[in-house]
């Protein structure tokens, strides 16, 4: 539905909106689960404006206005104390992803028999972690800076470079995933591997609507990576 291949973050752009576009106030009579269900449904009605924003194409007023509408209903109230910070988030769905990364080595490396089976339900899992990365990032939206460059270490807050490389190590840890699994086929990797993908765009978009200097940061870190170490030179 929403990716087919991992992209570069090129494709974001800045989601900034016109001071003229009033937010609206977030339903305080809703409960934690009615707000989830709300803000989910408010993100996939805003998907298409995403996906235009995404590739250069000019929107209209009342479509910004839609993306301060989600900012507002969508400020997180609760999550501060159990999520931590963006690092925080991205770093504990990497560690999963190194562990399961280690297993799907050990399976690689076994009889061919075996690999495809074993694979597939092991991407069920990354699956479940990125997914779960998806969710949690979207909670983001409409922090205060402070939470969203929070140290997961605590002290003083990260920089705007110093989250990028984080989210930036994270994608590269992703597609090393890819490059390993490459030449395994069947219907439970492939649909993972489709869903894999999906999230991850997913999180891409939600990134360049919580911050348009972190989407830029990872996609200028991205594009530099691609060009090889002359570029940074």
């Amino acid at each position: 539905m929403l990716f087919n291949h991992i992209l570069p973050f090129v494709a974001l752009v800045s989601l900034a909106v016109p001071i003229f576009a009033a937010p609206i106030e977030p339903n305080l009579a809703l409960d934690s689960e009615e707000l989830k269900i709300e803000c989910d449904k408010t993100y996939t009605e805003l998907e298409d404006i995403l996906d235009r924003k995404g590739i250069g194409l000019p929107i209209d007023a009342e479509a910004e206005a839609k993306i301060v509408n989600l900012k507002a209903l969508c400020t997180p109230v609760e999550r501060t104390e159990s999520k931590g910070s963006v690092a925080a988030v991205f770093l504990a769905v990497q560690s999963e992803l190194d562990t399961l990364k280690q297993k799907i080595e050990a399976v690689m490396a076994g009889p061919i028999g075996s690999i495809e089976k074993q694979v597939g339900e092991m991407m069920n899992k990354v699956h479940a972690e990125v997914g779960q990365l998806k969710a949690e990032i979207r909670s983001f939206i409409g922090a205060e800076p402070s939470v969203v460059y929070g140290n997961p270490a605590g002290g003083t807050q990260l920089t705007n470079d110093e989250l990028v490389k984080v989210i930036h190590t994270f994608l590269s840890h992703v597609s090393h995933l890819e490059e390993t699994v490459k030449n395994v086929s069947g219907y439970t990797f492939t649909s993972a591997q489709q869903n894999i993908r999906k999230d991850i765009l997913a999180v891409k978009k939600t990134l360049g609507i919580i911050s348009s200097e972190v989407a830029d940061g990872v996609a200028n870190m991205i594009l530099l990576a691609s060009m090889g170490p002359s570029a940074s030179a």
